[in-house]
């Protein structure tokens, strides 16, 4: 009976010092700002900063960074591709922007922890 009650008094110190550890990791924290602007520069011609429709910062308190932008690029635009078609333009595992034939571009950058 010693045993068994040694065992429980192990076992249930193990599961508060665990469940004391898991209160104290406060693990990810993201925190996201919406108050940005972000800018399409052209990369084909000379053409005046589209500024961004909609964007999203996310950062995290474990380093990573994530942005998602969307652009509206105004007819004529040299960055735009022939009509039906889209173009994938930094498409690196970090960053992307599908640029589609309406103009409309959206964009993800990612910025990993050192």
């Amino acid at each position: 009976m010693n045993k068994l009650i040694s065992y429980g008094v192990i076992l249930t110190l193990m599961s508060v010092l665990f469940s004391f550890k898991s209160k104290n990791d406060h693990g990810n924290i993201i925190t996201i700002d919406d108050g940005i602007t972000y800018y399409w520069r052209a990369d084909n011609c000379v053409a005046t900063y589209v500024p961004a429709l909609t964007q999203r910062s996310m950062t995290s308190s474990k380093g990573f960074y994530m942005v998602d932008v969307t652009f509206q690029l105004p007819q004529g635009h040299c960055d735009i591709p022939s009509r039906g078609t889209t173009v994938t333009r930094y498409s690196g595992q970090d960053q992307r922007a599908v640029i589609h034939s309406d103009g409309f571009v959206q964009g993800k950058i990612l910025v990993r922890p050192n």
